[in-house]
């Protein structure tokens, strides 16, 4: 979209210019100011909270997050849907089905 945005030649700059991609997508569509410098507020909580809650399930060799753990936290997850940064799935489990929001990690 924006034409002006080089590619910083690595990964974590790539990632950063995606996001900000998403982001001003995603003010455009929802009327919302897109400040000069940095992200919304609300965006940048939620994407924090989102890394925290990432990290801790990377460490676990996971890289889902249970639906009740995300809840617990109050992390804006409908906001990270809409922005394309998690996606929701169903466990497997037929026994004991759960929502479980899935992220990107530059693993996969």
């Amino acid at each position: 979209e924006d034409q002006e945005m080089v590619s910083t030649g690595t990964m974590s700059g790539l990632y950063n210019n995606l996001l900000t991609c998403l982001v001003r997508k995603h003010c455009k569509r929802e009327g919302v100011d897109m400040p000069a410098d940095g992200l919304p507020a609300e965006v940048a909580d939620s994407l924090l909270l989102l890394g925290k809650l990432a990290l801790k399930a990377l460490l676990r060799n996971n890289t889902l997050l249970d639906f009740s753990q995300v809840e617990r936290e109050n992390l804006k997850w409908e906001l990270l849907l809409k922005l394309g940064v998690v996606s929701m799935e169903a466990s497997t489990s037929k026994l004991h089905p759960r929502k479980q929001l899935n992220f990107s990690h530059k693993t996969m």
